[in-house]
Formats: structure tokens, C-alpha cells, sequence
């Protein structure tokens, strides 16, 4: 048999750390921001949605980084919204 002696002390800490854990939990309700995205990727059901939105943004991504000069001049949307007053090709 081990027998383990601790201080009363310390059993106290541990209670008292417990109880400021439990207080500090907040409710899906009270999340915001990257806490609420983490709580809800930890869901087995949203796995697929954070896979899919994964791969679309990193499809977003791959094509934005590819796209050259000569293609921003030739689309019509990225002249209408990005491109700056003074490099606006008229289309």
C-alpha cells in the first residue's frame, strides 16, 4: 500500500483552483471570435464544414497569389473595385 500525505492546504488550493476554472467556462452563448470558431471545430458534425471551407480558402488563396499583372489588367472586376484611379484600363 502507498499511502500519499498531503497538507490539507493543498486540497484546499485544488478546490479553490476548480471552482475559478468552472467560474471562468462560458456558455457557447457568450463566445465570441476565435473561441467560438475553436469551441465549434471541436464538434464532430462541423469537421466536414471546416474541411470544405479549409480547401476553399486555400483555393481562394493559391489563385489570388497566382494571378499575374497582365491578368488584373484584363479583368473587368478587379478594375472596377481594386485596381488604383491612376492604373484603371476603360473597358
Amino acid at each position: 500500500f502507498i499511502i500519499i500525505i498531503t497538507h490539507h492546504g493543498d486540497i484546499e488550493d485544488r478546490n479553490a483552483s476548480n471552482k475559478m476554472a468552472e467560474a471562468k467556462k462560458m456558455s457557447w452563448r457568450e463566445m465570441r471570435g476565435l473561441r467560438l470558431i475553436m469551441h465549434e471545430l471541436g464538434h464532430p458534425g462541423n469537421k466536414p464544414f471546416a474541411i470544405g471551407f479549409g480547401v476553399c480558402l486555400a483555393g481562394v488563396l493559391y489563385f489570388q497569389s497566382t494571378a499575374t499583372n497582365e491578368m488584373k489588367a484584363d479583368s473587368k472586376y478587379w478594375q472596377s473595385f481594386h485596381a488604383a484611379p491612376n492604373d484603371k484600363k476603360p473597358h
